[in-house]
């Protein structure tokens, strides 16, 4: 895990639009999978698929908790993905996973919920493979911490 200051986005107020009691985070959570656990392909029983969904949600939490993300009024967060090789992926495939990881971020408490109120999801990264590397896969959390 590393926390560093995030990248402007334009879309999102800047901390100097932001009152003087708050302050910008950006934590990148490794995640431990080399290989997406679900995907929008898996045809598979409704019960394995929710006890799998609950399972990265779990993890999620627990992840988020021991990673000390901030709580915030709201957050981005973002699924990336670097496979161990180059063949043709679709992102869409990935956001079983992102969704299970939102909700894990919501039971952690760092936000109220995962509507668009709260929480702006991003679609999945896949980034290339780097050669005789195994896969990896991370959560980036970004938003701003109320400070006092």
């Amino acid at each position: 895990m590393s926390i560093q200051p995030p990248q402007p986005d334009p879309a999102e107020p800047s901390a100097s639009t932001l009152d003087g009691n708050t302050a910008p985070f950006d934590v990148d959570i490794e995640l431990p999978w080399t290989t997406p656990p679900l995907s929008m392909n898996d045809r598979m029983h409704w019960a394995r698929k929710a006890k799998l969904t609950k399972q990265i949600r779990d993890l999620t939490k627990l992840l988020v908790s021991v990673n000390a993300v901030p709580k915030s009024d709201r957050i981005t967060i973002g699924l990336h993905y670097r496979p161990r090789d180059n063949r043709r992926r679709d992102v869409d495939n990935l956001m079983p996973v992102l969704k299970a990881c939102a909700d894990g971020v919501v039971d952690a408490g760092v936000v109220s919920d995962d509507t668009p109120e709260f929480m702006t999801k991003h679609m999945p990264v896949i980034h290339p493979a780097v050669k005789g590397e195994p896969g990896e896969m991370w959560l980036e959390i970004t938003g701003t911490e109320e400070v006092s």
